[in-house]
């Protein structure tokens, strides 16, 4: 009978999670840290005494999907890499176990039609779907949207876009940092490289309206950072599942998917996939896997 390797309790898991933790913090931006290590610790800290790594695999198994499961014991994997490295463990016990669980594609490159999208603007800006005397009118958030519909930039990115780096004129952005409406700590891009957005004459004339202070550009009713996923639950998704019911918008998309209409008209519009993709701060294999959506009608011409 084959020796089995060195065995990881949950107990002992934990322990090497969280000094894991204290390690990647040194490196790694501080809302990861929070939201997606966090995550994790909450739940390593739920389980209850298990024997070892086959149990904690078990344990997992029964309350979480295998999309989870698989994540969580690809991080653990990393992190006992990580204890075997610093001398805390012999070996590392969790080591393919990710393997037995089929990956999960989860790459949705929906994106709404140019008309879709003037549609959900012009709803905004008119409060056709505002509630009777509202503190504060949908047509608030008209600029915003119309910067996320118009630029591609991320969530996060928009949040964080401070005056200082917008040209005066209005003619430019540069993208440098991002604030996420989860952990509200502002950090660095995702790709940790700055860049430089040319606005045209629309995006212009919506940075030219806005009052300048010293501050984020897009603020909430209260003078704060734009929450993004606020902004998601209020108004977003009350309006397009309004137009989704009037047979004016296909579908419901997230938010998020103002990024993936951007590059999709981009492309549509003729410009090159290197030059869309230096717009929004991706390579162009990641726009075709991630972010071009096709037309919802393909017309067949003859030939």
């Amino acid at each position: 009978m084959a020796l089995r390797r060195h065995s990881v309790s949950s107990y002992k898991l934990l322990q090497l999670w969280v000094a894991y933790s204290h390690f990647q913090a040194f490196q790694l931006e501080k809302s990861t840290i929070k939201r997606d290590y966090g995550k994790i610790s909450k739940r390593v800290a739920a389980m209850p005494e298990l024997e070892d790594e086959i149990a904690v695999r078990g344990w997992m198994m029964a309350r979480y999907s295998p999309e989870t499961c698989r994540r969580m014991l690809q991080q653990f994997s990393a992190c006992c890499d990580w204890a075997v490295r610093s001398r805390h463990i012999p070996s590392n016990p969790f080591e393919g176990l990710d393997k037995d669980f089929r990956k999960q594609s989860k790459q949705d490159r929906r994106a709404f039609t140019a008309g879709e999208r003037d549609c959900i603007l012009n709803a905004v800006a008119k409060d056709l779907y505002v509630h009777p005397s509202p503190r504060v009118p949908h047509s608030f958030y008209l600029p915003y949207l119309q910067f996320l519909f118009w630029s591609g930039c991320r969530l996060e990115e928009a949040n964080a876009l401070h005056w200082k780096n917008v040209s005066t004129d209005g003619s430019s952005v540069r993208f440098c940092e991002a604030l996420p409406s989860d952990t509200r700590i502002l950090g660095d891009i995702k790709t940790h490289r700055q860049r430089d957005f040319p606005c045209n004459a629309r995006l212009r004339t919506v940075l030219q309206r806005l009052e300048r202070v010293d501050s984020f550009v897009f603020l909430s009713p209260k003078g704060c950072a734009m929450d993004s996923h606020n902004l998601l639950n209020r108004i977003w998704r009350p309006v397009v599942e309004e137009l989704v019911d009037e047979g004016q918008v296909r579908e419901y998309l997230p938010l998020k998917h103002c990024r993936h209409t951007f590059i999709t008209l981009a492309l549509e519009a003729g410009i090159e996939v290197k030059d869309v993709a230096a717009l929004v701060g991706n390579s162009p294999d990641v726009i075709y896997r991630h972010y071009a959506a096709r037309k919802p009608m393909i017309e067949i011409p003859e030939f």
